[in-house]
């Protein structure tokens, strides 16, 4: 997946390179890829966190915290509810973030390129997997899940 994001990535640079920054369709391709990135984030993560609720698992994860080596012992539920705060964080600050770009610098590529890379990552995302898709979560989708490096973290 992460060759085809690179693909991505440089035909999104390429056609916002020789576009008119000016024109209407181009404008209007950003606010919607923006609107569609919020909504699907957000919305998922509004009904990722109802089946949450919902399902009520109580099973017991190992999850070792952030600034030292010591294993914190959490229910599924609880694992993923923080999982799903921190998202949602991160969420509402990258659109602020692309708000900035889009409406006080007339940034066009960063927000086309951050808003579709991030309508890729909200259907990678594990909780989606599990949850909306129904995979087990063993191998890659087994919790706690693996957490990404700083440069992913708007997209």
């Amino acid at each position: 997946m992460r060759l085809s994001k690179l693909i991505f990535t440089a035909a999104v640079l390429a056609v916002t390179n020789f576009t008119n920054k000016d024109d209407w369709r181009l404008i209007v391709l950003e606010q919607m890829l923006f609107t569609l990135y919020m909504g699907c984030s957000l919305g998922l993560n509004y009904v990722i966190q109802r089946i949450v609720e919902k399902n009520h698992d109580l099973s017991v994860v190992q999850n070792s915290t952030q600034d030292s080596a010591e294993i914190v012992s959490m229910s599924v539920e609880e694992h993923d509810l923080s999982v799903l705060f921190r998202r949602r964080i991160l969420t509402v600050a990258n659109g602020i973030l692309l708000s900035l770009l889009l409406f006080k610098f007339q940034l066009h590529a960063p927000v086309i390129l951050l808003s579709s890379l991030g309508l890729f990552e909200v259907f990678e995302d594990p909780l989606f997997q599990i949850y909306i898709l129904g995979r087990p979560s063993e191998g890659s989708l087994r919790r706690p899940f693996r957490k990404k490096r700083l440069f992913f973290l708007f997209y």
